[in-house]
C-alpha cells in the first residue's frame, strides 16, 4: 500500500511538467506548496496538489483520504477513524474501481479521476524474521511520478482524494512482499488519457492495470524513522541505510545470506 510519500518539486515545475496552472483562487497556497516535503505520512491526512478530471488544466488543493460526499467537511476525522482498519481512504484497490468505489463514490472512476504528483514514496519490505525495512522508491532522474486516483467534492468545495493501488509487478512483489501491492503509476501520455473526459470505459479499465517501466525507478533502504512518531520530514530521511550496521533494528537478521531474487541484491548491497 502507499501511505508514505515525498514531493520536493516546486509548483512551477509541476505546472510545466503537466502543462497546467495553479487554480487562481488558491494562488495564496503556492508558497506553502513550494516547501519540499521529504516524508509525508498519509495518516496525518495532509493537503496536497492534484490535477482533477473536471478541471484537467489546473492544480488544485486536495485532502489525502477520500471521503464519501454524504459526509460534511467537519465529519472527515470521524470517517477516517471509522475506516482506519481499511486505510482511512488513503488507497483504493484498482480492481474495485468499477465495483465498491463506483457505487460508494458517485461513479468517481467515470467522472472524477485525478493525478497526484510525487517525487518518491516509501514501502515496507518484510524480512523472513518479520523485521520490516522501509524502502524508498524514486525515479532515477529524480523526476516526477504520476499516481492515478479518484476524488470526491464535499459540501463547501472540500476535495478529498485517494491513490489507486494494483497487483505488484515483479519488482514491487519483492519490495512490498507482504501485501504484494503497488501504487498505480502512469506515464505522461497515459495521464492525459486518464484525465480526459472523452476516455472510454475500456480505455480507463486498461489504464487500471498499466505497467509502469520499472527500469526508470531505483529503490533502497532508508531509516525506520518514517514509521516513528517523530518529525521525519527532513532531507536526510532519503539517505540510504545499511542495516548490516544496525543489526538490532532487523532482529539480527543476516542480510549477507539474503540472496536469490533479482532485486534484493540491489536493495541490500
Amino acid at each position: 500500500m502507499c501511505f508514505h510519500t515525498k514531493q520536493t518539486e516546486k509548483v512551477k515545475k509541476l505546472e510545466e511538467h503537466y502543462s497546467v496552472g495553479l487554480y487562481k483562487k488558491q494562488e495564496d497556497a503556492r508558497e506553502s506548496f513550494d516547501i519540499p516535503y521529504y516524508h509525508q505520512n498519509g495518516f496525518d491526512h495532509p493537503f496536497n496538489l492534484i490535477i482533477p478530471q473536471e478541471a484537467s488544466k489546473l492544480l488544485i488543493v486536495g485532502k489525502w483520504g477520500i471521503v464519501p460526499e454524504t459526509y460534511k467537511p467537519e465529519e472527515t476525522s470521524l470517517y477516517y477513524t471509522k475506516q482506519i482498519k481499511w486505510g482511512s481512504g488513503l488507497n483504493a484497490q484498482s480492481e474495485k474501481a468499477f465495483g465498491y468505489y463506483f457505487y460508494e463514490f458517485n461513479e468517481a472512476i467515470l467522472h472524477r479521476r485525478c493525478i497526484i504528483p510525487v517525487t518518491g514514496f516509501y514501502e515496507p519490505h518484510t524480512l523472513p524474521n518479520d523485521a520490516k525495512i522501509p524502502i524508498h522508491i524514486k525515479k532515477k532522474d529524480d523526476g516526477i511520478i504520476s499516481f492515478a486516483g479518484i476524488y470526491s467534492v464535499l459540501e463547501g468545495g472540500l476535495v478529498t482524494y485517494t491513490i489507486f493501488t494494483k497487483k505488484a509487478s515483479s519488482m514491487f512483489a519483492e519490495i512490498h512482499n507482504s501485501k504484494k501491492r503497488q501504487p498505480l503509476m502512469l506515464g505522461l501520455n497515459e495521464t492525459k488519457v486518464w484525465l480526459s473526459k472523452d476516455s472510454s470505459e475500456d480505455e480507463i479499465t486498461e489504464l487500471l492495470t498499466f505497467e509502469f517501466d520499472n527500469t526508470e525507478l531505483e529503490a533502497y533502504p532508508v531509516s525506520k524513522d518514517i514509521n516513528r512518531r517523530i518529525d521525519s520530514n527532513v532531507s536526510t530521511i532519503t539517505n540510504k541505510v545499511d542495516y548490516r550496521e544496525r543489526p538490532k533494528e532487523i532482529k539480527n537478521f543476516n542480510l549477507d545470506n539474503y540472496q536469490g531474487k533479482p532485486y534484493l541484491p540491489h536493495l541490500f548491497n
